[in-house]
């Protein structure tokens, strides 16, 4: 006798939130339990994800960011420790780059829509004020 034992469960309000969910039964290798897979629509927002940035290492306060929080004491077994620092100097980093940078891809579309700007004007009026503008705007991007 066969039988399915590989079940999936939810609750209504899981079942509302994800009405388009669909669980397929994927082939049994080794084990007499079938793998499950839930398939879900792209409308789940996905976590960020860590980014280091280039532009930290230029910083001088980066060495010494990335020195005061891996320095400090984290017990544990070496790779309980090693993740530890990890995951706190992720922390530090992400908290560094908002004081030091601020929204660094709305910086950068800030400085570009100023570019335009500049160029715009430029195009209007071949004056010096206008040449100075683009070239600040284009320092800023840079």
């Amino acid at each position: 006798m066969w039988q399915k034992l590989d079940r999936v469960m939810c609750n209504k309000e899981w079942l509302d939130h994800f009405s388009d969910a669909k669980v397929l039964q994927l082939n049994r290798q080794e084990s007499d339990h079938s793998p499950l897979l839930a398939q879900f629509s792209s409308s789940i927002e996905p976590r960020g994800c860590f980014k280091f940035q280039n532009m930290w290492v230029k910083h001088f306060q980066f060495k010494l960011v990335v020195e005061r929080c891996w320095k400090a004491p984290l017990v544990g077994d070496p790779l309980y420790t090693f993740a530890g620092k990890l995951k706190r100097l992720k922390k530090s980093l992400v908290k560094w780059n908002k004081n030091q940078f601020g929204r660094v891809d709305q910086n950068i579309i800030d400085a570009e829509n100023a570019i335009l700007d500049a160029e715009l004007k430029l195009t209007v009026d071949d004056a010096l004020e206008a040449r100075e503008q683009l070239d600040l705007a284009s320092a800023r991007l840079n």
